[in-house]
């Protein structure tokens, strides 16, 4: 992947430090013919058409549970942060890039394109501040990489709604892989602050998710209020999938967004965020397709926003 062609569609320029960072995580890109392309196209569309296809939402929250639960057991035998990987990574060899799709030899590519855009934010939106919050922390994972390169000692907060996440939290730091992290269970629907932890300094700290909300349809109400009225960042990131940036008029992002209604993921965010700014109570700084995406989905446009 030539450093040039990704910086051209990042909306804004990052710096070589993040460049730097990336060489760790190569993304081989070969080009389909039209018969691969339109197998994984014919792929899409079956699997679109597949009534057992499991919807997001509060009934999934088990699975979540029994999925981190299961990264946990097996990074407490290990030590290996490798562990801490989800499952659903590298599932096929096929990743999307700039619109379109293609194959890759690199069994973690999928991974390393994720790990290219946890660093991306890091390096235009959070590499000054004290204390960041994830959203759907899930295994940490993301937490993780961001110890590991934003270059200030970082106070974290997990919060998921798996009990596994906690621990995991618990052990990362047990082990020295994170110096200061915190974690409680949360509930994406009915988020409340947990009132053993001090909350983290009003409109001093960052707040992310990463294709977290997505699990939460359009049950989105509840979570921005708990975010915009009562814990008060300094500013959001969100890396999810927004069915309003996607053209309609191309195949694959057509596909993509029909995908999002199909499973029941993030519908209707965006357009909320903007009422809310036309409105007077937040600023939106951001909002931009990214280059990256999986077989079925581009999921990770990037939203940025701040209180007023």
């Amino acid at each position: 992947m030539d450093k040039l062609d990704l910086e051209q569609i990042l909306p804004l320029k990052p710096s070589e430090f993040f460049w730097e960072n990336i060489i760790n995580y190569p993304i081989d890109l070969i080009a389909l013919s039209k018969e691969e392309r339109d197998n994984c196209i014919l792929k899409i569309i079956k699997t679109l058409e597949d009534k057992s296809l499991i919807q997001a939402g509060r009934k999934r929250q088990n699975d979540w549970l029994k999925g981190w639960e299961e990264n946990l057991i097996n990074f407490a035998i290990s030590n290996d942060i490798k562990d801490l990987i989800p499952k659903y990574y590298n599932k096929f060899p096929y990743i999307r890039y700039k619109s379109d799709l293609y194959r890759v030899n690199n069994v973690n590519a999928e991974l390393n394109s994720v790990r290219i855009l946890i660093n991306y934010i890091a390096d235009i939106y959070l590499r000054n501040f004290e204390e960041i919050v994830e959203i759907g922390a899930g295994t940490c994972h993301h937490i993780l990489e961001l110890s590991k390169n934003l270059k200030r000692d970082t106070t974290f907060y997990a919060l998921d709604w798996s009990e596994s996440t906690t621990l995991i939290a618990e052990k990362l730091k047990e082990k020295n892989h994170i110096k200061s992290i915190h974690s409680f269970k949360f509930d994406f629907f009915n988020p409340l602050w947990h009132k053993e932890i001090k909350l983290p300094k009003e409109n001093k700290f960052a707040i992310y998710s990463f294709a977290a909300l997505e699990q939460i349809g359009q049950e989105f109400h509840n979570l921005f209020n708990f975010i915009n009225n009562t814990i008060k960042p300094k500013i959001v990131i969100h890396l999810e999938p927004i069915a309003e940036l996607l053209p309609q008029d191309q195949l694959l992002s057509y596909l993509s967004t029909k995908y999002f209604y199909k499973r029941n993921y993030l519908n209707g965010y965006y357009t909320f965020l903007k009422q809310k700014e036309k409105e007077g109570e937040i600023v939106i700084h951001e909002s931009s397709r990214m280059p990256f995406g999986s077989l079925f989905i581009e999921g990770y446009s990037l939203i940025v926003w701040s209180p007023l």
